[in-house]
């Protein structure tokens, strides 16, 4: 099917109006919640913690603001030797 201007509309609009209804259905709040069936209650506490101890690093870490011409610190070689 060839996608045209007006059935991309389309979707986007029911797109639109589908997305909350989706969001309210999903838990925001834990992004783990997906996962409680699979994990135990001690490696969800385990990662709860772990994103915790983590976030005043990633708050910095996203704090910092990179020019255009900023270059990185470093030259990735895959064959380097060791």
């Amino acid at each position: 099917m060839k996608t045209t201007r007006r059935n991309f509309a389309k979707v986007m609009g029911a797109a639109l109006v589908v997305a909350p209804a989706v969001q309210a259905a999903i838990d925001p709040s834990d992004p783990l919640h997906d996962f409680e069936k699979y994990l135990s209650k001690d490696e969800l506490d385990r990662i709860h913690k772990d994103v915790a101890e983590s976030a005043p690093f990633l708050q910095k870490f996203r704090e910092v603001r990179l020019k255009n011409g900023d270059e990185p610190d470093f030259t990735f070689n895959a064959l380097a030797k060791r």
